[in-house]
Protein backbone atom coordinates (compact mmCIF):
# COMPACT_ATOMS: atom_id res chain seq x y z
CA UNK A 1 0.00 0.00 0.00
CA UNK A 2 1.74 3.46 -0.71
CA UNK A 3 1.69 5.90 2.20
CA UNK A 4 3.34 9.32 2.30
CA UNK A 5 2.12 10.16 -1.49
CA UNK A 6 2.80 13.77 -2.59
CA UNK A 7 -1.14 14.08 -3.17
CA UNK A 8 -2.16 13.03 0.29
CA UNK A 9 0.84 15.10 1.62
CA UNK A 10 -0.56 18.62 -0.09
CA UNK A 11 -4.12 17.92 -0.53
CA UNK A 12 -4.91 16.43 2.30
CA UNK A 13 -2.18 17.99 4.39
CA UNK A 14 -0.98 14.53 5.69
CA UNK A 15 1.94 15.18 7.71
CA UNK A 16 4.82 13.02 9.07
CA UNK A 17 3.44 11.97 12.23
CA UNK A 18 0.58 10.87 10.41
CA UNK A 19 2.80 9.10 7.35
CA UNK A 20 4.88 7.54 10.54
CA UNK A 21 1.58 5.86 12.05
CA UNK A 22 0.03 4.59 9.30
CA UNK A 23 3.58 2.98 8.12
CA UNK A 24 4.03 1.32 11.75
CA UNK A 25 0.12 0.11 11.39
CA UNK A 26 0.96 -1.36 7.79
CA UNK A 27 4.25 -2.91 8.87
CA UNK A 28 2.63 -4.91 11.50
CA UNK A 29 0.39 -6.39 8.90
CA UNK A 30 0.60 -8.43 6.00
CA UNK A 31 0.86 -5.55 3.85
CA UNK A 32 4.09 -4.08 2.12
CA UNK A 33 4.59 -0.83 2.66
CA UNK A 34 5.48 1.52 -0.63
CA UNK A 35 6.53 4.89 1.15
CA UNK A 36 6.50 7.89 -1.43
CA UNK A 37 9.56 10.73 -0.59
CA UNK A 38 10.21 13.64 -2.62
CA UNK A 39 10.77 17.09 -2.78
CA UNK A 40 8.85 20.01 -4.18
CA UNK A 41 10.24 22.44 -6.71
CA UNK A 42 10.83 25.11 -4.10
CA UNK A 43 12.04 22.65 -1.61
CA UNK A 44 14.56 21.78 -4.59
CA UNK A 45 15.63 25.59 -5.68
CA UNK A 46 16.86 25.72 -1.97
CA UNK A 47 19.05 23.03 -1.62
CA UNK A 48 17.34 20.95 0.87
CA UNK A 49 16.46 17.92 -0.88
CA UNK A 50 18.62 15.69 1.05
CA UNK A 51 17.06 17.44 4.46
CA UNK A 52 13.37 16.67 3.18
CA UNK A 53 14.57 12.92 2.38
CA UNK A 54 16.36 12.30 5.57
CA UNK A 55 13.28 13.82 6.93
CA UNK A 56 10.48 11.59 5.46
CA UNK A 57 12.21 8.55 5.77
CA UNK A 58 13.55 9.08 9.43
CA UNK A 59 10.20 10.04 10.75
CA UNK A 60 8.66 6.40 9.42
CA UNK A 61 11.25 4.44 10.10
CA UNK A 62 12.69 5.59 13.79
CA UNK A 63 9.61 4.25 15.26
CA UNK A 64 10.18 0.69 14.05
CA UNK A 65 12.22 -1.87 15.39
CA UNK A 66 13.20 -4.20 12.96
CA UNK A 67 14.39 -6.91 14.39
CA UNK A 68 10.74 -7.89 14.79
CA UNK A 69 10.32 -8.59 10.89
CA UNK A 70 11.75 -11.41 8.88
CA UNK A 71 11.45 -11.16 5.12
CA UNK A 72 9.36 -8.00 5.46
CA UNK A 73 9.02 -6.13 1.76
CA UNK A 74 9.55 -2.33 2.02
CA UNK A 75 9.72 -0.66 -0.64
CA UNK A 76 10.58 3.38 -0.98
CA UNK A 77 9.56 5.32 -4.06
CA UNK A 78 11.88 8.36 -4.57
CA UNK A 79 9.07 10.97 -6.62
CA UNK A 80 9.95 14.49 -6.98
CA UNK A 81 6.92 15.92 -6.73
CA UNK A 82 8.12 18.77 -9.42
CA UNK A 83 8.23 15.81 -11.43
CA UNK A 84 5.05 14.26 -11.14
CA UNK A 85 2.32 14.46 -13.52
CA UNK A 86 4.27 17.22 -15.14
CA UNK A 87 5.44 15.19 -17.95
CA UNK A 88 8.71 16.23 -16.78
CA UNK A 89 11.33 13.77 -15.44
CA UNK A 90 14.53 13.97 -13.38
CA UNK A 91 17.28 13.38 -15.49
CA UNK A 92 19.47 10.14 -14.64
CA UNK A 93 21.96 12.53 -12.73
CA UNK A 94 19.30 13.64 -10.48
CA UNK A 95 17.61 10.67 -9.65
CA UNK A 96 21.58 8.74 -8.80
CA UNK A 97 22.06 11.15 -6.41
CA UNK A 98 19.10 11.06 -4.72
CA UNK A 99 18.70 7.32 -4.57
CA UNK A 100 22.02 7.09 -3.40
CA UNK A 101 20.87 9.72 -0.40
CA UNK A 102 18.19 7.37 0.24
CA UNK A 103 20.25 4.49 0.88
CA UNK A 104 23.06 6.41 2.35
CA UNK A 105 19.72 7.40 4.95
CA UNK A 106 18.95 3.84 5.33
CA UNK A 107 22.14 2.85 6.05
CA UNK A 108 21.64 4.16 9.72
CA UNK A 109 18.68 1.08 10.20
CA UNK A 110 19.43 -2.56 11.12
CA UNK A 111 16.67 -3.71 8.47
CA UNK A 112 17.54 -7.30 10.16
CA UNK A 113 16.16 -10.00 7.25
CA UNK A 114 14.00 -7.10 5.19
CA UNK A 115 13.71 -7.02 1.83
CA UNK A 116 14.36 -3.14 0.71
CA UNK A 117 13.63 -1.86 -2.70
CA UNK A 118 14.27 1.48 -4.37
CA UNK A 119 11.44 2.70 -6.46
CA UNK A 120 11.65 5.96 -9.37
CA UNK A 121 7.79 7.58 -9.62
CA UNK A 122 7.68 10.84 -11.32
CA UNK A 123 6.78 11.25 -15.18
CA UNK A 124 7.81 7.78 -16.15
CA UNK A 125 7.06 6.79 -19.77
CA UNK A 126 6.89 4.74 -22.70
CA UNK A 127 9.64 7.35 -23.60
CA UNK A 128 12.16 7.88 -20.37
CA UNK A 129 11.89 4.07 -19.18
CA UNK A 130 14.59 2.76 -20.06
CA UNK A 131 16.81 5.20 -20.06
CA UNK A 132 15.79 5.74 -16.30
CA UNK A 133 15.90 1.90 -15.30
CA UNK A 134 19.61 1.69 -16.78
CA UNK A 135 20.80 3.38 -12.68
CA UNK A 136 21.75 0.25 -11.48
CA UNK A 137 20.88 1.34 -8.02
CA UNK A 138 17.15 1.65 -8.83
CA UNK A 139 14.69 -1.44 -8.13
CA UNK A 140 12.19 -0.19 -10.50
CA UNK A 141 8.88 2.09 -10.80
CA UNK A 142 5.97 3.13 -9.10
CA UNK A 143 4.01 4.59 -12.18
CA UNK A 144 1.12 6.93 -12.40
CA UNK A 145 -0.76 8.60 -15.16
CA UNK A 146 0.97 6.25 -17.84
CA UNK A 147 -0.33 3.53 -16.31
CA UNK A 148 -3.87 4.34 -16.97
CA UNK A 149 -3.11 3.92 -20.83
CA UNK A 150 -2.49 -0.21 -21.30
CA UNK A 151 -0.58 0.48 -24.50
CA UNK A 152 1.86 3.03 -22.89
CA UNK A 153 1.89 0.85 -19.50
CA UNK A 154 2.83 -2.25 -21.80
CA UNK A 155 5.32 -0.45 -23.66
CA UNK A 156 6.72 0.79 -20.66
CA UNK A 157 7.00 -3.29 -19.05
CA UNK A 158 8.42 -4.39 -22.82
CA UNK A 159 11.44 -1.67 -22.44
CA UNK A 160 12.48 -3.86 -18.93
Amino acid sequence: TIIGHSERRSLLNEKELEISKKFKIVMNSSISPILCVGESLEERKAGSTEDVLTKQINSAFNEIDFTLYNNKTILIAYEPVWSIGTGIAADIDIITDNINLIKNIIKNYNLNNCNLYILYGGSVNENNAKSILSNNNLDGFLIGSASLDPNVFASIINQI
